[in-house]
């Protein structure tokens, strides 16, 4: 039995599938244009297959054929999941707002890179993000923190190093329901805070430096972790202090 189809149907399918390319090569020239902006400002970008072959033991081979990948582009057949700007020593907000064009972004990397509570703001939107660094960022302060909490999403967020506070600690970062791992390096410095963060449910491992404080008693922060999350690893000076890994 022979399908057919009526001019009206295939009118129909030529005229979706016009428009479904149409938006995949505007969606692809924009991570392009973003990839440009964000290389010639001194970050670096990377794709979702370069993880994948970094983190494989065999071979994969890139979705496209190369003389299709050289009339579309890269970008039309991979999307950019980590962008790196470390070590960069000044951001501007043109520069921070093309990670808005890239959907697919899960990991920012900022490490020593001089960003601020202002550039912190075109982060905010990455609602997909689950990796942010921050460490060695001295004009990062508890505004910053709470410029980005609702990224939800965030698995592993780093902020040794920066301005931010043990209050400002305890008041925004119990609204990361889902970190995993967590650097306060030098931040926390109450029992009270240390213990709140803890409560984090998906909380695996805990950097924190042992503070001179009065109202810091490590070891009871270590008895009250192992008898609440004895899955959750704590580094303080690089001891490593609970139950497992």
């Amino acid at each position: 039995m022979k399908i057919r189809f009526s001019l009206r149907t295939l009118l129909v399918l030529l005229t979706i599938t016009a428009f479904w390319l149409g938006y995949q090569l505007n969606a692809s020239r924009r991570q392009r244009i973003a990839v440009e902006a964000i290389q010639a400002s001194g970050g670096s970008v990377r794709y979702e297959y370069e993880r994948y072959l970094e983190n494989s033991e065999g071979d994969w081979a890139l979705t496209a054929p190369t003389w299709l990948r050289r009339i579309l582009g890269d970008d039309f057949f991979h999307n950019v999941v980590q962008v790196e700007w470390s070590g960069k020593c000044s951001f501007s907000v043109t520069e921070l707002s093309n990670l808005k064009n890239l959907p697919s972004l899960d990991a920012v990397y900022l490490s020593f890179s001089g960003i601020d509570d202002t550039g912190l703001k075109e982060i905010a939107d990455l609602h997909n993000l689950k990796i942010l660094w921050l460490d060695k960022c001295d004009s990062v302060t508890d505004i910053g923190l709470a410029n980005i909490s609702q990224l939800c999403n965030l698995e592993e967020l780093v902020l040794s190093g920066t301005r931010c506070t043990d209050s400002g600690a305890k008041l925004h970062i119990p609204a990361f329901t889902n970190l995993q791992r967590l650097d306060l390096d030098g931040i926390v410095e109450t029992n009270d805070t240390a213990m709140v963060l803890c409560q984090l449910n998906e909380l695996r491992f805990f950097n924190l430096r042992y503070v001179d404080n009065a109202e810091f008693d490590f070891q009871d922060v270590i008895s009250y972790i192992n008898a609440r999350r004895p899955h959750c690893v704590v580094n303080y000076y690089g001891n490593l202090a609970t139950n497992q890994w």
